[in-house]
């Protein structure tokens, strides 16, 4: 058996989202092993049970077109998108939709 060295690396994360009952600012740190912006979703999934895929991605699992998501202050559609590399570190934000009147 061979075993492959998983590079895990930790990044710092802001949303203003709902994966509790109430929205509200969140900022951690969070550990990833798939150093991409759909791992670091994957990790955040997992963590809240799946709840904050729906706020963020599509029926295709792609990003909804109205959510905002930055790597150090870059706007990841124009990057790489959801596959965006992530460096130890790195600062990420997630906005949701805004709505209201």
């Amino acid at each position: 058996m061979r075993w492959e060295r998983v590079a895990r690396l930790i990044v710092n994360v802001t949303y203003l989202i709902a994966p509790y009952e109430e929205p509200r600012i969140l900022n951690e740190s969070v550990v990833i092993e798939n150093g991409t912006v759909r791992g670091l979703l994957e990790t955040l999934a997992k963590r809240y049970n799946a709840r904050i895929e729906k706020y963020v991605l599509d029926s295709t699992g792609e990003l909804r077109q109205d959510v905002l998501i930055s790597v150090n202050n870059r706007d990841i559609r124009g990057l790489n998108k959801i596959e965006t590399a992530l460096k130890e570190g790195d600062k990420v934000t997630i906005l949701p939709p805004i709505a209201g009147g």
